[in-house]
């Protein structure tokens, strides 16, 4: 028979291994590319917000690809060609 403080342990570290299960969790978004640099709203006058985001992204700068979902717009990190595939589909 396991001693309390055997049980306790156990108990804890179960818990532990649990909250990392769960924060490691992926995630799915679904939402709209945008550039981080405009976000939200895009500030190229006559283009839509499809060829404002490619602009912007040909451009040199500290902004990358985005998504905007609900009132948020995270950032999308990776390889540039492979987020560059976005548009193509």
């Amino acid at each position: 028979m396991l001693s309390r403080s055997k049980g306790f342990l156990i108990l804890i570290l179960f818990a532990f291994l649990s909250l990392v299960a769960f924060a490691a969790a992926p995630q799915t978004f679904t939402g709209t590319v945008t550039d981080t640099m405009c976000g939200k709203k895009h500030m190229i006058q006559g283009k839509t917000d499809a060829e404002c985001t490619r602009e912007c992204m040909k451009s040199e700068g500290d902004w990358t690809y985005g998504l905007i979902v609900g009132d948020k717009v995270y950032s999308l990190a990776g390889d540039a060609r492979q987020l560059e595939a976005i548009w193509l589909c």
